[in-house]
């Protein structure tokens, strides 16, 4: 994983790069974020895979917080789905029927939002 900090507008930005797709967290004076990641990406846009799309929370010490079961939404496209966390994450599918590029933003009351791009070819 690489990691890269910047600031924009005196908010501190991180962007986490994987090799199922990126992250960015912006920090607005939030103690805890939203780290995003994918199982697969550049899948089929025929609708023969699913992508699963994990949401795990984390605090300012980057510890995962095992404990948490706030809501989690992911909204892609105006459609939200929104899961309890279980043991601080919380997971939703997705299955892309035609060729492009999704991106999904989770958010969740009182942390950093984040987002992550799904790619169908």
């Amino acid at each position: 994983m690489i990691v890269e900090k910047s600031s924009q507008n005196g908010i501190l930005i991180v962007t986490r790069t994987t090799d199922n797709g990126s992250v960015m967290i912006s920090n607005e004076g939030y103690a805890l974020y939203v780290v995003v990641s994918v199982d697969k990406n550049n899948v089929p846009s025929d609708g023969s895979v699913t992508v699963t799309i994990t949401a795990e929370i984390f605090d300012y010490l980057d510890a995962p917080q095992t404990s948490d079961t706030r809501n989690i939404t992911f909204e892609m496209g105006g459609v939200t789905d929104t899961k309890p966390a279980v043991n601080g994450v919380a997971t939703t599918t997705f299955t892309p029927g035609v060729p492009g590029t999704s991106v999904f933003t989770i958010t969740a009351d009182g942390c950093n939002s984040a987002q992550i791009e799904v790619i169908a070819v």
